[in-house]
């Protein structure tokens, strides 16, 4: 994704989900004016915003959106697994860093290592049994309890005993907590009009 240097509060406050990890001072909604009736918007709106809702949260460009949906047509579960199985977002999930931002950052820098070779790819898709490490340099950088915290529900990988290292064991299966944030439906909707 083209990086969006613009407030991200708003961003947040526009899908009413904490996209970027920020605290969010104001409850109400983007746009929100008391007088105002309610407007009935058109389902291709819906759409549109289900489309750049995945596009912020996992960063992604509107090519590699493409990519995604047409690769694997009519199948709503590959586009999730897909965007999931991305480095930075597993580095995300496994509890390495807060943001996927920051992992990207991380990533681009090359203080990632995948199977031992210096991986500056962020949308790198992982393989089980794909081992990731760190260099030394950035291992005090990294919150060991932010990590404690995810391990109990990452079934999925298997952290070394100093968390320097961890091993992706099977696919995550987190459809039940994104089918609240994100309809896929509407998303391929969008792209098979």
């Amino acid at each position: 994704m083209i990086k969006y240097l613009g407030p991200k509060n708003k961003i947040s406050r526009k899908f009413n989900y904490n996209i970027y990890n920020k605290i969010i001072k104001k409850n109400k909604k983007l746009g929100y004016v008391k007088k105002r009736k309610y407007i009935n918007h058109s389902q291709y709106y819906y759409q549109l915003l289900e489309k750049q809702k995945i596009k912020y949260i996992y960063g992604l460009s509107e090519k590699q959106l493409k990519n995604f949906i047409f690769k694997n047509k009519y199948k709503k579960n590959n586009l999730i697994t897909n965007c999931e199985l991305r480095l930075d977002n597993m580095l995300y999930r496994f509890g390495y860093f807060i943001t996927r931002k920051q992992a990207r950052q991380y990533i681009n820098h090359k203080h990632i290592l995948l199977n031992n070779k210096i991986i500056n790819i962020p949308s790198y898709q992982l393989k089980i049994n794909d081992k990731i490490t760190f260099k030394k340099k950035i291992l005090k950088n990294i919150i060991s309890i932010n990590i404690k915290k995810k391990e109990k529900y990452n079934n999925y990988c298997t952290y070394s005993e100093n968390y320097t290292c961890v091993t992706l064991n099977s696919i995550p299966n987190i459809q039940k907590f994104l089918k609240k944030i994100i309809n896929i439906k509407l998303i391929i909707e969008y792209y098979y009009k």
